[in-house]
């Protein structure tokens, strides 16, 4: 008989959003338990447990600069993309907005954890509803775009033992 690690999720609704004013990636964060089996005389084993977090990107939520800058203008000659840069990113804030005040409403038992450049904080805490900002555990003033599910939680762990989650 042999025995396998086992990983169990433990029930938390944790989302991490991580943006800049190109990209809003989502990821849903929650506990794992992990039993680990230690192989004792007579064939039993006993199960180290240890907690750990785990990221899973949700890539249907995604939002992409150039996807909502095109259905939002018609870009048909460079120096009117250029001109339009800046409201374009205006744009792409108040649409991440919307998406995160929709998800708010959509599930009322989940916290919020948004890693974003410090410039960019500002203009998204201003438009969030009063509903998404009491969802908010905790906010990251880094860019951390360019990270996979694995590497953000090195840079989240500091902020994660601390938030509670409602389930």
């Amino acid at each position: 008989m042999t025995a396998q690690i086992i990983c169990l999720p433990i029930a938390a609704k944790l989302w991490v959003v991580v943006a800049d004013d190109r990209q809003a990636n989502f990821y849903e964060c929650g506990k794992v338990l992990k039993l680990k089996p230690v192989a004792l005389p007579g064939n039993r084993f006993l199960f180290e447990e240890s907690l750990r977090y785990q990221m899973t990107p949700l890539p249907d939520l995604a939002l992409k600069y150039d996807e909502v800058a095109n259905d939002r203008f018609d870009h048909s000659n460079r120096s009117e993309i250029l001109t339009l840069d800046r409201e374009l990113r205006r744009h792409f804030i108040i649409t991440t907005a919307a998406k995160l005040n929709d998800l708010c409403t959509q599930n009322r038992h989940i916290k919020l954890v948004i890693a974003m450049p410090p410039r960019l904080l500002g203009e998204l805490r201003e438009k969030l509803s009063p509903n998404t900002l009491a969802h908010l555990a905790a906010v990251v003033p880094k860019e951390l775009t360019s990270f996979d599910a694995g590497d953000l939680l090195t840079h989240l762990e500091y902020v994660l033992p601390k938030i509670t989650c409602c389930c």
